[in-house]
C-alpha cells in the first residue's frame, strides 16, 4: 500500500495521527462526541489521497493498515464527494482497497455525470456502475448538461432504479433540483416507479438555449394521472442508438416543429417493450420518405393508441403488431394534397369501386391502408376506433367492418364518408359482393353498442335513418341470445343531412338512447 505524505494542518486545526486514530475505541456513548472531530480528519485524508496522483515508493508501513476498513471507507466516501471519479483510481492502489471500495455501497453515494467531457456511452456505462454498486443504498444524480436532447439518453440507464434517488441534480443548459422525498410525499406514496415520459419537441429550444439555461417552469417529475412521468424538452426527436430499454408503460410525444421522421419513430419505439399507452402529434410532412429501414415494432402490451395529425400514417400503422390494442384514436390527418410517399403495391392499393367524393382523396386513401395493415398483422381485439378529421375511402370502411367483430365504440367526426359508409351498418348487406367476403356475421360489428356522427355533413338523414332504424330492429331481437350486441347510445350532432324530422323518426326508434 502506498505511503501517504503527511499534509500540514491549517493554522487552529487539531490533527490527530493516524496511528492514534486506528486505537480510538468507538461505543455508543461517545460516538456523537468525536463524530464532528472524525468527519473533519476525514475531509483532511481525502484530500490528500485525490493530490497524490503518482505512485511513491513504500517506505515502511501504511498507518492506514491498522484503520478499521469502516473509517477507511468513510474517508473514500469523502473522496468521491469531491471528485466521483476518484473511485477508479483509488481501487487501483492495492487489493485491500480494492475491495472496500466495491464491497461498500455508501462510496457510490454520488453519481456525477458530466456531458460536457464524457461520450454519452462512458456516462452510461459510469451510470450502470453506480447503480449496482451503490445497490441496495440510496444515491444522488447530478448532471452537467450540455445539449438538451441528450438528457432522454444519459437517463435511460438510471430510470429503472428511479427509486432508489435521493436527489435528482441538473446544471449547465438545464438547471433544476428535485429532492425525490418531496415528490413522495407529493404523490403520496412509499416507493417510485416511473411509468410515464412525455417528450416535448421544440426545434426553436436550440437558439434559446444559446441565450440563457432553461429552468422548467413546472419540475421534471411530476404525477399524471396517477402515474409518476417525467416531461422532457428537447429539439428533435431522441435517437434510439443512444437509449437503453426502458420499461415505462405511457409515452406521449408531441412534436411542434414538424421534425418527426416515421422510422426514427418507428426504431425509438423498440426502446420501450412494455408500453400500454402511447400518444403521439405531430404536423404532417410533405417530404417523401424511405421506408426500407423502417423495423416492424412489436408492442404485445399495448391496448390505447392515439395518433393526431402526424406524418404518413400509413408508415406508421403498417409496420406496427399490436395484438392487444382495444383502443384507436386518429385525429387531424385528412391533407388536400397529394402524399408524395411511396409504398410497394397491396391488396386494396385498387382504386375504390365505390366512387365516393372525398376532399381529402391520399390521405384517405393512406390511413385506410395503414389501417388495414394493422389489423392483418396484429388481428387486434379493437373495443373503440374513433376517428377526428381522419377518413378512409368507402372499400377500406367495408373492408375494417368485416374484421373488426369485437368493436364496441365508433365514433367519427368531420367525415366525407357517404351515405353507403353507413349503410354498412345496417341489417342489410350491401349488393356489392367484394365487401362480403369476409363475411362471419349477420351483421357487421356485431359488438357495436356506440355510435357516435359528428360533422359528417355528406350523409343523408334517410340514409342514416335507414341503417340505424334495421340495425336496431335485428339487434334488438338477436342480442338476448349475447351473441350480438345491440346500441346503447347513439349520438348525432352538426350533420347539415339529418333535419329535426329525422332526428324525431329516429328518437322513435331509439327513445333515450339518441344523443342529439
Amino acid at each position: 500500500m502506498r505511503q501517504l505524505a503527511a499534509s500540514k494542518p491549517s493554522a487552529g486545526t487539531r490533527r490527530m495521527p493516524l496511528d492514534s486514530l486506528a486505537n480510538v475505541k468507538i461505543t455508543r456513548r461517545n460516538v456523537r462526541d468525536w463524530e464532528d472531530f472524525l468527519m473533519n480528519e476525514f475531509r483532511v485524508y481525502a484530500s490528500v489521497l485525490l493530490e497524490r496522483e503518482r505512485a511513491v515508493p513504500p517506505s515502511g508501513p501504511c498507518p492506514f493498515d491498522h484503520l478499521p476498513p469502516e473509517i477507511i471507507a468513510e474517508i473514500f466516501v469523502f473522496c468521491a464527494a469531491v471528485d466521483s471519479d476518484s473511485l477508479a483510481r483509488i481501487a487501483r492502489v492495492c487489493r485491500s482497497w480494492r475491495n472496500i471500495v466495491y464491497d461498500w455501497p455508501r462510496i457510490w453515494y454520488r453519481l456525477f455525470l458530466d456531458q460536457e467531457n464524457r461520450q454519452i456511452r462512458r456516462l452510461q456505462m459510469k451510470s450502470e456502475v453506480w447503480a449496482n454498486q451503490s445497490s441496495p443504498l440510496g444515491f444522488d444524480v447530478e448532471i452537467k448538461m450540455a445539449h438538451m436532447d441528450m438528457m432522454l439518453a444519459i437517463l435511460s440507464p438510471l430510470l429503472q432504479h428511479i427509486d432508489r434517488w435521493r436527489t435528482f441534480n441538473v446544471r449547465g443548459t438545464w438547471q433544476e433540483r428535485i429532492r425525490m422525498s418531496d415528490l413522495r410525499a407529493l404523490g403520496g406514496v412509499d416507493q417510485l416507479s416511473l411509468d410515464r415520459i412525455d417528450i416535448y419537441i421544440d426545434e426553436d429550444l436550440k437558439e434559446e438555449l444559446g441565450h440563457k439555461p432553461y429552468t422548467p417552469k413546472v419540475p421534471s417529475l411530476y404525477f399524471n394521472e396517477g402515474q409518476l412521468a417525467m416531461r422532457l424538452l428537447t429539439s428533435t426527436l431522441p435517437e434510439r442508438y443512444f437509449l437503453e430499454p426502458m420499461q415505462i408503460t405511457t409515452l406521449v410525444i408531441n412534436d411542434n416543429s414538424d421534425v418527426i421522421h416515421p422510422v426514427k419513430l418507428l426504431k425509438l419505439l423498440t426502446v420501450f417493450p412494455k408500453l400500454e399507452r402511447l400518444r403521439v402529434a405531430g404536423w404532417p410532412q410533405s417530404e417523401m420518405f424511405d421506408y426500407t429501414s423502417a423495423p416492424v415494432v412489436t408492442l404485445p402490451h399495448l391496448t390505447e393508441f392515439a395518433v393526431r395529425g402526424l406524418f404518413s400514417t400509413r408508415a406508421v400503422l403498417s409496420h406496427l403488431h399490436l395484438p392487444a390494442l382495444k383502443e384507436l384514436n386518429l385525429g387531424l390527418l385528412n391533407v388536400d394534397h397529394r402524399l408524395s410517399d411511396e409504398f410497394d403495391y397491396e391488396d386494396g392499393d385498387s382504386e375504390d369501386e365505390a366512387a365516393d367524393y372525398s376532399q381529402s382523396p391520399s390521405s384517405d386513401h393512406a390511413t385506410g391502408m395503414g389501417l388495414r395493415s394493422l389489423i392483418k398483422r396484429s388481428h387486434p381485439p379493437l373495443e373503440l376506433l374513433y376517428m377526428d378529421y381522419a377518413d378512409m375511402r368507402t372499400k377500406d370502411f367495408a373492408w375494417c367492418f368485416e374484421r373488426l367483430p369485437t368493436l364496441q365504440t365508433f365514433g367519427i367526426v368531420a367525415s366525407d364518408m357517404s351515405d353507403k359508409v353507413v349503410k354498412l351498418l345496417g341489417a342489410q348487406r350491401d349488393p356489392f359482393g367484394a365487401f362480403d367476403v369476409a363475411a362471419r356475421f349477420p351483421i357487421r360489428l356485431p359488438s357495436l353498442t356506440t355510435l357516435v356522427l359528428r360533422n359528417c355533413q355528406r350523409l343523408s338523414g334517410d340514409a342514416v335513418i335507414e341503417a340505424i332504424r334495421t340495425r336496431v330492429q335485428f339487434t334488438d331481437r338477436q342480442a338476448q341470445g349475447g351473441v350480438i350486441a345491440t346500441l346503447q347510445q347513439v349520438q348525432i350532432q352538426g350533420c347539415d343531412g339529418v333535419r329535426e324530422e329525422h332526428i324525431g323518426i329516429l328518437r322513435n326508434t331509439l327513445g333515450q338512447r339518441l344523443i342529439s
